[in-house]
């Protein structure tokens, strides 16, 4: 070892030495730092007792735990009580829903109504496909209700076309409704509105030509009527 604390290592021997040597040192060091950690706990955990000690308003912990303890079992008793309650509660409620006498009789009624219906449909089931209609009385039908459909119905009061004369009313032009169709003599219109019924044009009553049948009949749609 020279004067500045440095090491020349020259042989084997040396270095396992030295290696040895650091490897004691950190050791030591280990076991001064595992000490001093040591004694820190201790101090740290003298320090908290005492303080414990000296607390006026400190609980002893393992006395309050049993109390604890104590409290979550007479709960849970309770609890196991009111649950029991509960469970008689319910399976009564289910008693006297599904097994009393009456509800037997409507159970067994509603049972027999479905074997009916299961065996009916085991029938249609079987039957299918069921053999289809006559079209004969149907393409008569639709060609009738075509035809009945297939015209044009004026209403004289509001002029609307409409094809079903079940909707329309008929009567005669001595109406005496037809008043309220009358134009005042002060309006004046600018074309010719008369329909050629006499009496009608001499009251200056205004409808819809189309709306008069060939005998002088006068069709007015429901709404118009009432």
């Amino acid at each position: 070892m020279c004067d500045n604390g440095v090491r020349y290592i020259h042989t084997q021997e040396q270095a396992k030495a030295e290696l040895e040597r650091q490897r004691q040192m950190a050791k030591a060091r280990r076991a001064r730092r595992l000490e001093r950690t040591a004694a820190g706990h201790e101090t740290a955990r003298i320090t908290k007792q005492n303080r414990i000690q000296n607390d006026l308003f400190h609980i002893d912990n393992i006395t309050d735990a049993h109390k604890i303890a104590k409290i979550r079992l007479a709960q849970k008793e309770r609890d196991l009580e009111c649950s029991a309650e509960e469970r008689d509660d319910v399976l009564n409620k289910i008693h006297e829903r599904y097994y009393a006498p009456h509800v037997f009789s409507l159970m067994s009624f509603r049972l027999k109504e479905l074997d009916a219906e299961f065996c009916d449909l085991q029938i249609r089931e079987q039957q299918w496909p069921e053999p289809l209609p006559d079209v004969k009385p149907m393409y008569k039908k639709c060609v009738t209700q075509i035809h009945t459909l297939a015209r044009n119905i004026v209403c004289a009061s509001c002029g609307c076309i409409h094809h079903d004369i079940s909707e329309f009313k008929t009567v005669p032009d001595s109406f005496e409704h037809l008043r309220r169709l009358q134009i005042p003599l002060d309006v004046d219109i600018p074309f010719d509105f008369s329909c050629g019924i006499d009496h009608l044009d001499q009251n200056r009553i205004l409808i819809d030509k189309l709306g008069i049948t060939i005998d002088n009949q006068i069709r007015l749609y429901r709404y118009c009527y009432n």
